[in-house]
């Protein structure tokens, strides 16, 4: 399994942006990693200003491009002094997600790290925009942070539907949580079991569809653990119910810190698309939450 080399940090100096970047720092510190600072600045529409605007606007765009460079250098000395890590930084003016993600891939990042909201907080109430379009269309693992807890992930949920991409959601929670406890969660349905019970079909009959559908998931549940020899490195836990509210369920019953997830489910065809069940846990949880596509490990 490679090991976590480079690692982005997106900011807009924002609160929120700030947890994303201690979080970033303390991954580094931790995989002795390089961490890459970006900061965004959005094309501004200058017609906005109308005659408020003493210089060109492109002189304007020069200072403030200079300001956040500045302001990120000194960011990044900071945190390369109080944590003892490489760090490089990078001002780059555009549409923020398309930039984050542009870089990613650019440096072959291996991990993309954002604040849950951006400094539009009050206006996006769910989840920031930028965060919400990057994990959309970004090609390394996204890291979402929303808590202030720096220290190493400790307790690590990883939600599974026997996917490709679920495999590769275990192998990230592998390196990024290698050295806590890891539980890999499937919740399951039983098909039809409300249109039967509507139609007046007997308790018995759907228990024993419920009996088949559990142990189907186990069966599963083996075979998927056995194909990457992962018995003695994670612990299975299956449960019947709606999918995305069990996730959010466990989450909070079993103390994860961090849950992870695929971008999309085994019915999604479109990568750029977000899993229903994936995007109702993005703008539900109170955790960190890792969301994984499809990587080499």
């Amino acid at each position: 399994m490679s090991r976590i080399a480079h690692i982005v940090a997106a900011t807009d100096f924002s609160p929120r942006a700030e947890l994303a970047v201690k979080r970033a720092a303390t991954l580094a510190q931790q995989h002795e990693a390089t961490l890459h600072l970006l900061h965004v600045m959005p094309k501004l529409q200058w017609q906005m200003f109308g005659r408020a605007l003493v210089d060109h606007p492109l002189v304007t765009e020069g200072r403030l491009y200079e300001s956040a460079r500045a302001r990120l250098k000194n960011l990044a000395e900071a945190l390369a002094g109080s944590y003892a890590i490489a760090l490089q930084h990078h001002v780059s003016i555009g549409r923020p997600h398309e930039k984050i993600a542009e870089y990613a891939r650019s440096h072959v990042v291996d991990l993309t790290v954002l604040g849950s909201h951006g400094e539009n907080f009050v206006l996006d109430p769910f989840i920031g925009t930028t965060a919400l379009k990057f994990v959309r269309m970004g090609t390394s693992p996204a890291l979402i942070v929303d808590t202030e807890a720096t220290g190493a992930y400790g307790n690590v949920l990883v939600a599974v539907d026997f996917s490709d991409v679920s495999r590769a959601a275990v192998e990230a929670a592998l390196r990024i949580g290698s050295q806590g406890s890891i539980r890999v969660l499937h919740v399951y349905e039983v098909e039809f079991e409300e249109k039967m019970r509507f139609a007046g079909v007997e308790d018995g009959v759907i228990q024993r569809y419920r009996d088949a559908a559990a142990r189907e998931a186990r069966r599963m549940m083996d075979a998927f653990l056995a194909g990457k020899d992962l018995r003695d490195r994670v612990s299975p836990i299956i449960k019947r119910g709606a999918p995305a509210l069990t996730i959010l369920d466990q989450a909070q019953a079993l103390h994860a810190d961090l849950i992870v997830m695929g971008k999309r489910g085994r019915t999604e065809l479109n990568e750029v698309l977000l899993g229903s069940v994936t995007k109702h846990v993005l703008q539900e949880t109170d955790r960190d939450l890792l969301l994984v596509g499809h990587f080499a490990p």
